[in-house]
Formats: C-alpha cells, sequence, structure tokens
C-alpha cells in the first residue's frame, strides 16, 4: 500500500498491510462531488445492492476533492505497457471477514436517485468477484461497507504475461475498520500496587489490536507508554505518596509505525 501522509512526505511510501489498518469513521458526510463517510442509500433501484433505501452505508469515497474521508484505489503504474496480455490484471477478492450481517461492495458513480453505478467487487455476489483493471495507471472507487466493524479483504492479482505464462500475486489481506477503531481504553490498577513508591497502570484495549497505549497526568504530560500485547498495555511507574489522576489513550499501530515495539 502506498500513502500520502505528510510524516512521509511522498505519495510513493509503501505500508506493509499486514500493519496498515484503513480507518473510515462513522460520520455523515457534508462535502461535495463525491463525498464519503455515513451516507443513506438512495431510492435507486441501481443501488439495490447496497441495500434498501434509508439504509445507512459506508463509503470509502472516489475522490479526495472537499471531503476528510480516506480514499483508495488501485496502482498498476508499475507494469509497463506489453508486459501483460491485453495489458490488464485481475483483482481478485478471494475472501472476506465482515461483521454480522456486513457486506462490501466496491463501485463507481455518484451515490443518488438518477445514477447507474458500475460494481467492481462484491463480498457476496460471485459475479462480482473478481474486477480487471489496465496496466500503466491507477483507478479510484467507491469502497461501501454495510455495517459498522471490522472487515478483512483478502486479495491477489492475477494476469498472462506476454508470452502467456499465466502469474498471480499472493493473497494479501487489507484490514478496514468502519466506526471506532477500538473502545476507549479501560484503566485497572495492578493488584500490587501497594507497594510502596511504585504502581503499575493497566489499559485494555477492546478489540484487541496492536499498538501502544500512552499514559498522561493530570496536566496532560507524559508518563510514559507501552505496548499492547494481547490486549493489554502495562506501565510499571514510580509515583509519591497521595492520589494521582491518569489518563490513558490509545494510539492504533497504523496511525505511528514509528513507536518502539
Amino acid at each position: 500500500s502506498k500513502t500520502s501522509l505528510p510524516k512521509y512526505g511522498s505519495n510513493r511510501e509503501r505500508l506493509d498491510p499486514a500493519g496498515t489498518v484503513f480507518w473510515l469513521p462513522d460520520k455523515e458526510s457534508t462535502g461535495l462531488g463525491q463525498p464519503g463517510g455515513r451516507k443513506a442509500v438512495p431510492g435507486n433501484a441501481n443501488y439495490a445492492f447496497l441495500g434498501d433505501p434509508g439504509d445507512s452505508v459506508w463509503i470509502a469515497p472516489a475522490s479526495s476533492d472537499l471531503t476528510p474521508f480516506l480514499y483508495a484505489g488501485v496502482e498498476t503504474e508499475s507494469i509497463a505497457n506489453g508486459q501483460l496480455q491485453g495489458n490488464r490484471i485481475d483483482l481478485q477478492l478471494v475472501g472476506v471477514e465482515a461483521p454480522e450481517g456486513g457486506r462490501f461492495e466496491a463501485y463507481t458513480g455518484a451515490l443518488t436517485a438518477t445514477a447507474t453505478p458500475w460494481r467492481l467487487l462484491s463480498s457476496t455476489d460471485p459475479e462480482y468477484s473478481s474486477a480487471p483493471f489496465g496496466v500503466g495507471t491507477h483507478d479510484h472507487f467507491s469502497w461501501a461497507f454495510t455495517k459498522l466493524g471490522t472487515y478483512v479483504l483478502r486479495v491477489k492479482a492475477t494476469a498472462t504475461l506476454a508470452d502467456g505464462t499465466p502469474v498471480e500475486s499472493d493473497v494479501k489481506s487489507y484490514t478496514w475498520v468502519i466506526g471506532d477503531l477500538a473502545s476507549a481504553p479501560g484503566l485497572s490498577v495492578a493488584e500490587d500496587a501497594g507497594t510502596e513508591g511504585r504502581i503499575a497502570l493497566t489499559a485494555t484495549v477492546t478489540p484487541a489490536a496492536p499498538g501502544h497505549v500512552e499514559f498522561r497526568d493530570a496536566e496532560g504530560a507524559l508518563s510514559g507508554f507501552a505496548a499492547v500485547r494481547d490486549g493489554v498495555a502495562t506501565l510499571p511507574l514510580p509515583l509519591a505518596a497521595g492520589t494521582h489522576h491518569v489518563s490513558a489513550r490509545y494510539l492504533p499501530a497504523a496511525l505511528d509505525p514509528q513507536l518502539p515495539a
């Protein structure tokens, strides 16, 4: 996956899908053009694959113009013209993990009462388990999710070389979180907290996800941070006698991969 995040200074920075989370917050769209976020399925029979009219659907849009939501696409710019038969690859959706009742759909077209979308991929309709893409280019489209929760999209690319040899990529998993990345960490105090001058702060991240938890005092000063392991982050911390107010914040690994493990 490539990113244009400012911290990397380039839209050619590659991120390992295994350690990356694509996040679409549960917010209503207020942008123009092809905005994303939480939308309502229009009264348009062409969009019946997204649900009934009025149902909520969460969309990562095909355009970044005037919208704060993540937009994602497919890029084949590193493949030269003539390397593949037909100058095409096929992106295959080989499996999807979704919340109960949740579906994934990819399409192009405006989400309106009169538009005719072009469907690309679907987690439930076998007719749309694969989509063709040309070489030497990149495409953006709308990524739609019908329920809040975590989706894991497993995809691979297939093609035929110019000499007739069939080739395919490894299966890669792309994790999308629709809504909250995780609940606010719950704080608990370790059983040995009575030891003079020492206490262990424990934060639980639910659902369990990789990353760190930072602990801060009442004034907001950083007390320290700890890696989340099996959903729990523990920070041994020397404290003076008395009452202390401590807050915790969960930092997903995908948001700051440069934190130490």
